[in-house]
């Protein structure tokens, strides 16, 4: 009588499910992480595959135990699946449920004016610019004040009404962070604005457009 010299046939199955399935969570991403399955089924494990409740279809990832999902909303609420797989085919899936995380606000570090110096008449009115830096700063809000509100006052918007002659502090300050820019404010009292006052060069006199005869220059205003 021989012996028999048969070889055992091992029979591969699915694997178990990826075990300790965990998750980072920032605003607009999700990075997930687990460990291989208890039991590989009998053959070695190939990959492992990741589902969300945004696609209807499994994804091969490049990571052995990792995988970042990108482009999600803030504060959102997803469902994550991943599944072990091998010859015979897939395991079951592990599951986790996350919420993305508020958006990292944007602060403000800095403001500055159009202008560090203004020379304006009674009457006038100049719009001031606030620049805040950096520019997609969560909180743009500013508050705007006058040293001297007899002379002139500014407004929410950064307007300043010039009332009488003199001189005063413009001041903008960030609601974030409490940063100031400042901008001196000199009101003069000539009735006629100076962007509308003439030169006359043959007398070295001021005259109103229209008035005399000789070679006459504009002067602008200046900041």
């Amino acid at each position: 009588m021989t012996a028999s010299s048969a070889v055992p046939v091992i029979v591969s199955t699915t694997p178990g499910a990826p075990q300790n399935l965990t998750a980072t969570v920032g605003a607009d991403y999700v990075t997930l992480n687990w460990d291989a399955p208890e039991n590989n089924g009998g053959s070695a494990i190939i990959g492992y595959q990741v589902s969300d409740n945004i696609v209807t279809f499994w994804i091969d990832v490049d990571g052995e135990y990792e995988h970042t999902i990108t482009g999600l909303n803030s504060e959102t609420e997803y469902t994550f699946k991943v599944r072990a797989v091998n010859f015979a085919g897939h395991s079951v899936e592990t599951v986790i449920t996350v919420t993305t995380t508020e958006p990292e606000a944007i602060h403000i570090t800095g403001v500055s004016l159009d202008a560090d110096n203004w020379d304006i008449y009674v009457g006038d009115s100049i719009s001031l610019t606030a620049t805040l830096s950096p520019a997609d700063a969560n909180n743009q809000t500013v508050t705007w004040t006058s040293s001297n509100p007899l002379v002139a006052t500014v407004d929410r918007n950064g307007v300043v009404n010039a009332l009488t002659a003199g001189t005063t502090i413009i001041t903008v300050t960030t609601n974030d962070g409490g940063f100031t820019a400042k901008s001196i404010v000199t009101v003069g009292t000539n009735g006629t604005p100076i962007e509308n006052l003439l030169l006359w060069i043959g007398l070295g006199t001021l005259a109103p457009l229209g008035t005399g005869t000789g070679i006459y220059f504009w002067r602008k205003n200046r900041k």
